[in-house]
């Protein structure tokens, strides 16, 4: 570290204040009177709290701008106060005195994982306001505290804005999904209107549907098939092919198959005898996680019996069954056949080739999935975008609260 900085304990730059529940008659989610009340981290958002009750006679209070930190599991979460709040045992307020507020905010926020170690080995995972003060604190020059805020704020700011960039497309890829699976794009790129033009649909299985289109089985447009009806795997070896479950399924889209067993090559042989498969083959989650799906894609794996693989058959594009079998209307047939009363789903071959799904023609399901192809494009863009500017801000918290990469600072910052 360098020697203009230094570690120092958080109870000499801060004042903290220990939480304390308040008696319940004085608490009440109703009650528009009296202090927001945080009885712990439950209403913790990514920045500012969202409380539910209020507390007419608070105990212990965080005043606007504290920064608010978990001392009960899980401990070191971190949240900023926007008004004063009262506060329950399950949290402490930080009220930076000898440090930038907001400098101190973002050096708490580095540290606070620190807690966790103290509070390893407990029955109830807790810390108490003596391993609050004590916490080490990385003491920045006062000179250099606003200009690492600034960066750090910028930082927080830019990965706000693209988390709600992804929130955003996500709600428009459900609804969309929807809206394209039940009315349809025309030839002129717009959605049908069943109120507008009641006569372009036709009652069916399904409800109403574009008149064009066609109902059918999932069996009548996939071939659905267990790769593994014997449940059973030799024992893993060294060297081999991977063995992806549900498990494995990360994101809407991957398989992370780096802590997968591993098999005998043979198997992938025997299961490819099965199933033939291709990268645009659907791998269907039906149990535990039932709906997952994804393509099978290009890194070879086999597979467990918590999934089947769908291959598009006829007149049916490989995109237009993926997006159909994530939607939900896919979902409601499968909800109607299913007996919610059996432990966990699992949901069988038979059974899934006879939900009803919707064929439109060939050019339409084209369509269709160019636009839900191009959306999730644009999802998984801003989600590289969010990992690259986490992964950026901590490289450059671990740089800058150890002193290794200083800030340039203007001379009228420091006269």
């Amino acid at each position: 570290m360098s020697t203009e900085w230094r570690l120092r304990p958080l109870g000499e730059v801060a004042h903290v204040e220990m939480g304390q529940s308040p008696p319940s008659e004085h608490v009440s989610e109703k009650s528009e009177s009296g202090l927001a009340f945080l009885q712990g981290n439950a209403e913790f958002s990514d920045l500012y709290p969202h409380p539910r009750l209020r507390c007419s006679k608070p105990l212990k209070k965080a005043k606007n701008g504290d920064a608010l930190i978990s001392v009960r599991a899980p401990v070191g979460a971190i949240n900023r106060a926007d008004q004063d709040y009262c506060i329950g045992r399950g949290l402490a307020a930080i009220r930076f005195i000898h440090a930038d507020p907001d400098y101190g905010y973002h050096a708490l926020a580095f540290v606070a994982s620190n807690l966790r170690k103290v509070a390893q080995g407990t029955t109830f995972e807790a810390v108490g306001g003596k391993d609050l003060r004590g916490l080490e604190f990385p003491d920045s020059p006062p000179h250099e505290q606003r200009r690492i805020a600034d960066i750090l704020d910028t930082l927080d700011e830019a990965i706000r804005k693209t988390e709600q960039v992804i929130a955003k497309l996500q709600q428009m890829k459900q609804g969309l999904l929807h809206d394209l699976l039940t009315r349809g794009i025309d030839e002129n790129g717009e959605l049908r209107d069943p109120e507008r033009h009641p006569e372009q649909f036709k009652d069916s299985p399904l409800g109403r549907i574009p008149r064009s289109w066609v109902a059918k089985t999932l069996g009548e447009v996939a071939s659905i098939i267990d790769p593994n009806p014997s449940h059973r795997y030799p024992d893993a070896v060294t060297e081999g092919v991977p063995i992806a479950s549900t498990e494995n399924f990360v994101g809407e889209d991957d398989f992370d198959l780096a802590s997968a067993a591993l098999v005998p090559w043979y198997v992938l042989r025997q299961q490819h005898t099965r199933c033939s498969y291709a990268e645009e083959d659907v791998i269907f989650a039906r149990k535990g996680r039932i709906g997952f799906a994804r393509r099978y894609g290009t890194h070879q794996k086999v597979f467990s019996h918590t999934i089947v693989v769908m291959k598009p058959r006829g007149a049916i594009d490989s995109s237009f069954l993926l997006w159909l079998v994530r939607s939900r209307l896919f979902f409601s047939g499968i909800r109607k056949r299913m007996n919610t009363n059996s432990g966990v789903p699992t949901l069988g071959v038979d059974f899934l080739g006879r939900v009803s799904v919707p064929q439109p023609s060939q050019e339409e399901q084209r369509r269709i999935a160019r636009i839900l192809d191009d959306l999730q494009s644009q999802l998984i863009a801003e989600k590289s975008e969010l990992i690259k500017l986490q992964a950026l801000k901590n490289g450059l918290m671990d740089d800058l609260f150890s002193g290794r990469v200083r800030v340039a600072v203007h001379e009228e910052t420091t006269s």
